[in-house]
């Protein structure tokens, strides 16, 4: 097939795809929807979507489109501004072209903002190994979704309706087999689809059967139409080296590359500091992104590090604390004391739960030094004082003058990483070089009360101590043996662990104590 051919054909291809997006848009009196990343497909869809309004006359529009965005909170700064721009630029191109266009820039709620979630409730960030996805869902999924909603009771007709909501999304099968799997799976006929989520919504895949090659051509050949210069959006692709937009014998393109810029917090890859995008960036001369960088792989070690994680899960503790109170109530309700109000360990298992009150505030002062280090804004005052509720939830109260500004990334020593099913030192995955001292101390309570005891000495220190429990019996005697897993730059002999195991769990004088700091 000769060059000139396939263009044609190409061509072709697209203005079939312009007049289904008209018929669909004449069809009904319901408003359509475009969920638009401002990536190359998405962009390519809205042009498509563009152009389909444009032909249309003026009479028959009447009918609004729906573009929507959402902006993480997260992103890496210059995808942040670039998002910005281009919301803009859609809506005073559609007001200027008299186009009914309505373009939505959309946000997580405060309580699932990535920092609230993250520094405020010690969720861990999500790694390749992670069950689910909940930055996705929070940061991307539902605050698009709450607003379709929105707009599906808007155009809600009657409730014989199939649907009440058109979503056009710019997904193709030539991304990777991943994709094209997902499209199938959800798949009603040809370029139709039920949504994942919203079941009063039809999705519609416009682009489907194009090939990446054909949506670049298309977007470097006819540009973007609501004025954002197409170079601007092949910038984002110049970071990794996936995918280049521009064919070999354009020599006037810089040389290029695939993935565009995401969120810059993401741990889903397994060596944070080789990120090719952010790497790239900052070898382009975009050095303001190195504390940014330094930063994630700061996040990416406390995620894995287990001194910063808390024993039990929230629900697990919760459980356990809640049983105790249960069993005191019922021991003053009857005064019973042939009643055994001694909770022994059972089923301890090695399941973490969130980044500890220390992790949390360790996470906190070294983003804010990374603002003051990069000049980018990455956490605004908001999702301050939402972070500050939460540790007060968990017992931590701050007053926001107390946040200090502090290099972590420079001092911190390593991570400790354990076996996820043998709770073994992980070798392979550690990376700290100090003595590690696995201590034992017996307690003269239940489990319930040690849980509280040394929750309590967590907020009391500011630092927390990672351990596990196991039953102590012997003969009359019930006890509950913990055994406490310290490591740090300033323990290096047993004796000084021990030493330090007695200041935090208060057993030193005060004149012993000195002050304790995270190990």
């Amino acid at each position: 097939m000769g060059l000139l051919t396939a263009l044609m054909q190409e061509t072709h291809e697209l203005q079939d795809i312009i007049e289904e997006i008209k018929e669909i848009y004449l069809r009904d009196n319901r408003d359509l929807i475009v969920t638009f990343s401002t990536g190359k497909d998405s962009s390519l869809v809205l042009s498509l979507v563009w152009t389909a309004l444009e032909q249309l006359p003026v009479h028959q529009r009447t009918k609004t489109i729906h573009v929507i965005t959402s902006e993480t909170g997260v992103e890496e700064p210059a995808m942040t501004a670039f998002v910005r721009h281009s919301v803009r630029m859609i809506q005073q191109a559609a007001a200027s072209q008299r186009l009914p266009i309505q373009a939505h820039l959309v946000m997580p709620v405060m309580k699932d903002r990535y920092w609230v979630q993250v520094l405020g409730k010690g969720n861990t960030p999500v790694m390749s190994t992670s069950r689910f996805m909940w930055c996705q869902s929070k940061l991307k999924i539902q605050p698009v979704n709450r607003i379709v909603e929105e707009i599906c009771a808007r155009n809600s007709l009657t409730t014989f309706d199939e649907y009440d909501a058109v979503m056009l999304l710019g997904v193709r099968e030539d991304e990777s087999s991943r994709r094209k799997t997902s499209i199938e799976k959800h798949a009603l006929e040809d370029k139709f689809a039920l949504h994942a989520n919203l079941k009063r919504v039809l999705v519609y895949h416009p682009i489907r059967h194009i090939t990446t090659s054909q949506v670049w051509d298309t977007l470097i050949t006819h540009g973007l139409p609501w004025g954002v210069d197409i170079h601007d959006l092949v910038a984002h692709y110049q970071a990794s080296d996936k995918e280049c937009p521009f064919t070999a014998n354009c020599t006037q393109a810089p040389s290029c590359g695939g993935g565009r810029n995401g969120c810059f917090v993401c741990t889903m890859m397994s060596h944070p500091m080789q990120d090719p995008m952010m790497v790239n960036l900052i070898n382009s001369g975009n050095t303001s992104l190195i504390p940014l960088l330094a930063f994630k792989g700061l996040l990416y070690d406390i995620r894995l590090d287990i001194r910063y994680r808390q024993p039990l899960r929230r629900a697990a503790e919760r459980n356990l604390l809640k049983q105790a109170d249960t069993m005191v109530g019922q021991l003053n309700l009857f005064d019973d004391e042939a009643v055994d109000d001694f909770k022994m360990v059972e089923g301890w298992k090695f399941e973490p739960g969130p980044i500890s009150l220390a992790g949390r505030k360790l996470l906190l002062e070294a983003l804010l030094y990374t603002e003051q280090a990069s000049g980018h804004t990455l956490i605004e005052e908001a999702e301050i004082d939402a972070i500050l509720e939460a540790w007060a939830a968990d017992g931590l109260i701050l007053n926001k003058s107390s946040l200090q500004a502090v290099n972590h990334m420079s001092h911190y020593d390593g991570r400790i990483v354990l076996h996820k099913d043998t709770a073994q030192l992980n070798v392979k995955e550690t990376t700290n070089r100090n003595p590690i001292f696995p201590l034992w101390e017996l307690f003269d309570m239940g489990q319930d009360e040690v849980i509280q005891f040394l929750r309590e000495r967590s907020i009391k220190t500011g630092v927390s101590i990672f351990y596990f429990m196991q039953p102590y019996n012997h003969g009359d005697l019930k006890a509950t043996n913990v055994q406490f897993l310290l490591c740090g730059p300033i323990l290096q002999t047993v004796r000084q662990a021990r030493e330090y195991l007695d200041q935090w769990l208060g057993f030193a004088t005060p004149d012993e104590m000195g002050v304790l700091t995270v190990c």
